[in-house]
């Protein structure tokens, strides 16, 4: 389990670094709730599904991140939010890419102490 805290804490303090980078003002309401979607979604979908192991391999894994990137740019888009840039691409690839290592590591250590 301490793995899982690890990584936990070290992608929080990539992600303040990330934040500073960017310039993104990450301590507004609309930004907390949109880091916590890509996080989870990354955690639930693709930390779960790569940990039992569904007929899914790390292509797709990539092609469903990049769908998930362009999804939200265009919902952006239609919203009339015009931050589309490639910082926040990265950004959101980063919380996605988090989310589900921090998800498989979760189950993986969970499974271990059985």
């Amino acid at each position: 389990m301490k793995v899982f805290w690890y990584v936990l804490f070290a992608g929080l303090i990539l992600q303040l670094f990330i934040d500073a980078a960017f310039k993104i003002d990450g301590i507004t309401l609309t930004m907390v709730i949109h880091k916590a979607i890509y996080f989870f979604s990354g955690f639930f979908i693709l930390g779960f599904t790569l940990y039992f192991k569904q007929t899914i391999d790390w292509k797709t894994v990539l092609y469903l991140i990049i769908a998930m990137l362009v999804l939200d740019e265009l919902i952006d888009y239609l919203r009339g939010f015009d931050d589309t840039s490639s910082m926040m691409f990265i950004h959101n690839g980063y919380m996605i890419t988090w989310g589900s290592l921090s998800g498989y590591l979760l189950l993986k250590q969970m499974h271990v102490k059985k």
